[in-house]
C-alpha cells in the first residue's frame, strides 16, 4: 500500500477550509511540536480505510464542528483507489456518513462497514472484518502507535501471545483446537445418549425372533385353516345346489299351501255373500207385498173426483173470492152511510154546517139504506157460501192429485225392487258358481298338497344340513379369519420390532462411528493442531528474533548488549551474558528495543498476513527518548527498512536530514497548519 493524497476538513485540530496534504514515496517526515496535530493525520487515514473502529466519532470531530470528513487516495497492488468516510453531528453522538470508494469502475456508494469490507479486500489482508475493530494487521504491520507496543511488551505472557496469535492469525488453530475439544465432547454425549438408546438392542432382537417363529407357525397352520373353510365351503355349495334343485318344487308346495287358506277364506265369504243376496231379496220381496201393492190397490179402487181439473177449479175460487170482496165492500159502505144517517137523526143538526135537519127527509133515506144493507148482506153470505164450496172441491182435488204422484213413485220404488231383486238373484246364482268352483279348486289344492308332503319333508331335511353346513362354514371361516388377524399382527408387530431393531442398530452403528470420531479428534486431531500451532509459532519466533536482533543491532552498536524473544515473545536483554528487566533499561535502551520489537512485528505480520508486505511502514515518534547519537543510527534503521514509502512522525528535528521530504506541523489560534520544509 502506498499513501497518495489525504484531504481533511474539520478533523480534531484541522479545520475549514479542507486541509490537503500529499504523501510522495521514499522517506516523509511530518516534523512539529508536541500537541501540533502530527498524529491527527495518521489517525485521520486509519479511520478512513477503516472507520472507527475503538475510536470515538467525538474524538475525531472537531469540537465545535457539525460534520466533517477524510479522503484518502492510495495505490495497493499496482492499483489507484479513493475513499472517502464523513462524520456528523447528532442527538444520539457523532456518526459516520456518506462512505464510498472509488477506483477503475467508478464511484460506489457503500456503508460503514461494506466500506471496510472493500479495503481490506482490496489491502489483501487476510483477516475477518469486524464492524466494532479497526484492522488488527494494519495496527502491527503498517502503524502502530509507540505506547501501544510498548503495552505489548510489557504485558503477561499469555494476554501477549494471545494478541500475537490474531496478529499472525493463528489464532484458528487453537480456535479449532478447542472446537474439535468441544465438538468431542459433544459427539461423546451423543454417543451416550445412543448408548442408552441402544442398551435394550439384544432384548429386542430376542423379541424379534420369538415373533419371526410365532408368525412362521401361524403361517404353517394356515394351509389346515385354509382345507378346513374350503372343505365346509365344498359342503354348502353342494347343499345349496340341491336346493336349488327342488326349489321348483318348495315353490309350488309354498304356492299349494299358501293357497288353500286364502281358498277356504275366499269359500266362506262366497257363502256369506250368497245369504246376504238371499236375505236381501226376502226383505224386497216382503216389502213389495205389504207397503206397495195394498197402497196400490186402494189408489186403483178410488173413483177421480168431478171437474176439468185443479187449475179450474183455481179460477173458479178465484172468480168467487173476487165476488166475496166487492161484497164486503159494499156492504162495508152501505152499513157506514146508514150509521152516519142515525147520527144525523139523532143529533138532529148537521155537525158541519149547523143547520137543522128535516126528520121526513132523512127518515126516507135511513130506511131506503137498511133495505140496501140487507141486499148486500145476503148477497155477501152467497158469496162466501160458494166461495167455500169451490175451496172443498179443490182441497179434494189437491189430495188426489197427492196420492197419484204418490203412487207412481211406489210404482217406482216396486219397480226398483224388483230389479234389485233380479240382480241379486243374479248375483247369488253367481256366486253359488264360484263358491262351487272354489271349493273344486280347494278339494283339488288339498289333494297336491297330500301329495306334495314327501317334498315337504325332503327340504325340510335339506334345510336342515344347510343349516348345519353353513354353521360349520362360519366356524370355518371365522378360525381362518382370526389366523389371518393374527398373522396380520404378528407381521405388524414383526414389522415394527424389525424397524425399531433396524434403527437401534443403525444407533449403534453411528455409535461405533461417533465413539471413533471422538477418538480421532482427541487422540489424532486435536495433537496435530497443537502441534502445528506450535510449529507455526516456533518458525514465527525464529523469523521474528531475526528481525528482532537485526533492528536492535542497526540502533544499538554495542556488541556487549544482545536481545532475543523466548518462546512466548516476551524481549530478552541481555548486557555481559547478563539478563536485565524491560524496566530496569534507560529511556533510550526501553525505545529502541520497543522500536525493534515494533518493526520487527511489522515486517513479520507483513509476511504472513499481508501482500504487498514492505511497501509502506507509519513510525509514530519512534525515537522518543533517545540521545543525540542514537538518533543519528536512525539512518541506517531507514535502510534496514527497504520500504518504498515510510511516514515517521516526530518532534526530532535531527531527523530531517535523514529524510526525502518534509512538512512541517504548526498550530497557529488552535488550528493546525501544514508547510513544506
Amino acid at each position: 500500500m502506498i499513501v497518495r493524497r489525504l484531504a481533511l476538513k474539520n478533523i480534531r485540530s484541522y479545520g475549514d477550509p479542507e486541509t490537503v496534504v500529499g504523501f510522495p514515496e521514499g522517506a516523509v517526515l511530518f516534523e512539529g511540536d508536541i500537541g501540533s496535530g502530527k498524529s491527527s493525520l495518521l489517525y485521520a487515514i486509519e479511520f478512513a480505510l477503516f472507520g472507527l473502529g475503538e475510536m470515538s466519532g467525538g474524538y475525531l470531530l472537531s469540537e465545535a464542528a457539525e460534520a466533517g470528513y477524510v479522503h484518502l487516495a492510495f495505490a495497493s497492488r499496482g492499483k489507484e483507489y479513493e475513499v472517502h468516510r464523513g462524520l456528523r453531528r447528532k442527538k444520539a453522538g457523532v456518526g459516520q456518513e456518506e462512505c464510498y470508494m472509488t477506483d477503475e469502475g467508478g464511484r460506489k456508494d457503500l456503508s460503514p462497514s461494506e466500506l471496510k469490507e472493500r479495503v481490506i479486500e482490496v489491502l489483501g489482508f487476510n483477516e475477518p472484518p469486524s464492524p466494532k475493530a479497526g484492522s488488527l494487521i494494519y495496527r502491527f504491520s503498517v502503524f502502530t502507535p509507540q505506547e501501544q507496543m510498548k503495552e505489548i511488551i510489557t504485558r503477561s505472557p499469555d494476554e501477549r501471545l494471545q494478541t500475537l496469535r490474531r496478529i499472525f492469525g493463528i489464532e484458528e488453530y487453537k480456535t479449532a483446537a478447542e472446537n474439535a475439544k468441544l465438538l468431542a465432547r459433544e459427539v461423546a454425549d451423543r454417543a451416550g445418549v445412543l448408548a442408552g438408546e441402544t442398551a435394550d438392542l439384544e432384548e429386542k432382537e430376542g423379541s424379534l425372533r420369538r415373533e419371526s417363529e410365532e408368525l412362521a407357525a401361524l403361517e404353517r397352520g394356515m394351509p389346515g385353516a385354509e382345507a378346513r373353510r374350503s372343505k365346509a365351503s365344498g359342503a354348502v355349495e353342494e347343499l345349496e345346489a340341491a336346493a336349488r334343485r327342488l326349489q321348483d318344487d318348495r315353490a309350488r308346495l309354498n304356492e299349494v299351501t299358501g293357497r288353500i287358506p286364502e281358498l277356504e277364506d275366499a269359500i266362506g265369504k262366497a257363502e256369506a255373500s250368497i245369504g246376504r243376496y238371499r236375505r236381501k231379496v226376502e226383505s224386497d220381496r216382503g216389502a213389495i207385498a205389504s207397503r206397495y201393492l195394498p197402497e196400490m190397490e186402494r189408489f186403483e179402487a178410488e173413483a177421480p173426483p168431478a171437474g176439468e181439473g185443479v187449475e179450474a177449479v183455481r179460477a173458479e175460487l178465484k172468480a168467487a173470492e173476487e165476488r166475496l170482496a166487492a161484497a164486503g165492500r159494499r156492504e162495508g159502505a152501505v152499513e157506514a152511510e146508514a150509521r152516519n144517517v142515525a147520527t144525523l137523526l139523532k143529533e138532529g143538526r148537521c155537525p158541519v154546517c149547523g143547520q137543522r135537519i128535516r126528520p121526513e127527509e132523512f127518515g126516507e133515506r135511513s130506511s131506503h139504506l137498511q133495505r140496501e144493507l140487507a141486499e148486500a148482506r145476503e148477497e155477501a153470505a152467497g158469496a162466501k157460501d160458494l166461495a167455500s164450496r169451490i175451496a172443498g172441491r179443490l182441497d179434494l182435488m189437491k189430495a188426489y192429485e197427492e196420492r197419484r204422484k204418490r203412487m207412481g213413485e211406489l210404482r217406482r220404488e216396486k219397480e226398483e225392487a224388483e230389479a234389485r231383486i233380479a240382480d241379486l238373484e243374479k248375483s247369488a246364482a253367481e256366486a253359488e258358481s264360484y263358491l262351487g268352483e272354489l271349493r273344486d279348486r280347494l278339494l283339488r289344492s288339498k289333494a297336491e298338497a297330500e301329495h306334495m308332503a314327501r317334498v315337504h319333508e325332503e327340504i325340510r331335511r335339506l334345510d336342515e344340513e344347510l343349516r348345519r353346513a353353513r354353521a360349520e362354514l362360519a366356524q370355518a371361516e371365522a378360525g381362518l379369519a382370526a389366523a389371518t388377524a393374527r398373522r396380520a399382527e404378528k407381521e405388524r408387530v414383526l414389522l415394527s420390532l424389525e424397524a425399531e431393531v433396524r434403527r437401534k442398530r443403525e444407533k449403534k452403528e453411528k455409535m461405533g462411528g461417533l465413539n471413533e470420531l471422538k477418538a480421532w479428534l482427541s487422540e489424532y486431531f486435536v495433537p496435530v493442531l497443537e502441534e502445528v500451532e506450535r510449529r507455526v509459532m516456533a518458525d514465527l519466533n525464529r523469523r521474528f528474533n531475526q528481525q528482532f536482533q537485526r533492528f536492535f543491532s542497526a540502533l544499538i552498536d554495542d556488541p556487549e548488549m544482545r536481545v532475543r524473544v523466548d518462546e512466548e515473545f516476551s524481549p530478552v536483554f541481555e548486557r555481559q551474558g547478563f539478563t536485565q528487566e524491560f524496566e530496569a533499561l534507560s529511556g533510550g535502551e526501553r525505545t529502541s528495543m520497543a522500536l525493534a520489537y515494533r518493526l520487527a512485528l511489522n515486517r513479520t505480520v507483513q509476511e504472513v498476513a499481508a501482500s504487498g508486505a514492505g511497501e509502506l511502514a507509519i513510525l509514530d515518534e519512534p525515537t522518543d527518548g533517545f540521545s543525540k547519537e542514537e538518533l543519528h543510527k536512525m539512518r541506517g534503521l531507514l535502510g534496514e527498512l527497504n520500504c518504498r514509502q515510510v511516514i515517521i512522525v516526530s518532534h526530532e528535528r535531527e531527523l530531517e536530514a535523514m529524510v526525502d521530504s518534509v512538512v512541517k506541523v504548526e498550530k497557529v489560534d488552535g488550528r493546525s497548519r501544514l508547510s513544506e520544509g
